[in-house]
């Protein structure tokens, strides 16, 4: 490792541990600072890729340039932990609406939308007798979805064992900045770099102008006996995943991030969102 002064890092989510892996990559010293509660958003976040989303069917930003690029960074990490975080999986977008669908009626011979379109996806899309797809949709390839929890907890668990990890907090008011240097509870760095996710939103001493405000969505672990092992959206995403071995109840879950005030229907062993 080089003798610089190290990086500070406020926050382990996934903003936080990238920037990690990216430093540990170039041998530049760091510690990350994480208050390491039990539930934050990056731990709770359904982490999908999405090519084609929104209410107006665009093409996420800078999608062929940072796609690849992070499926590239999580298989360096899968390599370097001997775990699988990252798993590829076909999107179906299902139209809720004649809305969205006259939308997708302009929108689908789109260019720039063609490479991520499933040219032979299954008809029918989806069992309607599980799911609404009366109004039809898309798939979508190259999609796919990362286990952040367990991507997290790996991650931190390898920089523990390099010492590169504090539990804390890092407060504005904390850090002694003058044009030489910058230090913490009495240790100099090089710079800080804060990952403090949706902490940002409230009065800074260091970003006073950057306002934003934070969304909110509700995370709903289903169990059912429906076989769909695709990521599915109807205005709520719905994606299979495998339960821990040994954990409670079934091997299979569907965690589905919802508005709240989407309400679910059991109909049998069928889940459909109203």
């Amino acid at each position: 490792m080089s003798d610089l002064r190290p990086v500070l890092i406020a926050g382990q989510g996934l903003a936080g541990t990238a920037v990690a892996w990216r430093l540990w990559e170039r041998q530049v010293p760091f510690l990350i600072v994480d208050p390491q509660a039990e539930q934050t958003s990056s731990k709770v976040a359904a982490g999908l890729v999405t090519p084609i989303t929104g209410m107006r069917l665009n093409l996420s930003w800078r999608m062929p340039t940072l796609a690849p690029e992070a499926v590239r960074f999580y298989e360096s990490i899968e390599g370097r932990l001997g775990r699988k975080f990252y798993h590829a999986t076909p999107h179906v977008r299902l139209f809720k609406n004649d809305r969205e669908l006259k939308i997708w009626e302009t929108r689908a011979t789109a260019p720039e939308l063609q490479p991520w379109l499933d040219a032979a996806p299954p008809s029918p899309l989806v069992d309607e007798a599980s799911f609404h797809g009366e109004l039809g949709g898309f798939q979508q390839r190259d999609s796919g979805w990362l286990d952040t929890a367990s991507y997290l907890e790996a991650s931190r668990t390898f920089f523990a064992a390099e010492q590169r990890v504090q539990a804390g907090e890092v407060n504005d008011q904390d850090l002694a900045v003058t044009a030489e240097e910058l230090t913490w509870q009495g240790v100099g760095f090089s710079h800080v770099v804060f990952c403090r996710g949706w902490q940002e939103s409230g009065p800074s001493r260091f970003f006073p102008w950057l306002e934003f405000d934070a969304a909110r969505g509700v995370i709903v672990t289903l169990r059912t006996d429906v076989v769909e092992h695709r990521i599915l959206n109807r205005g709520a995403w719905m994606l299979r995943r495998r339960m821990a071995p040994g954990g409670r109840g079934p091997r299979t879950s569907l965690i589905s991030t919802v508005p709240s005030r989407t309400r679910w229907l059991t109909c049998g062993a069928s889940w459909k969102a109203c």
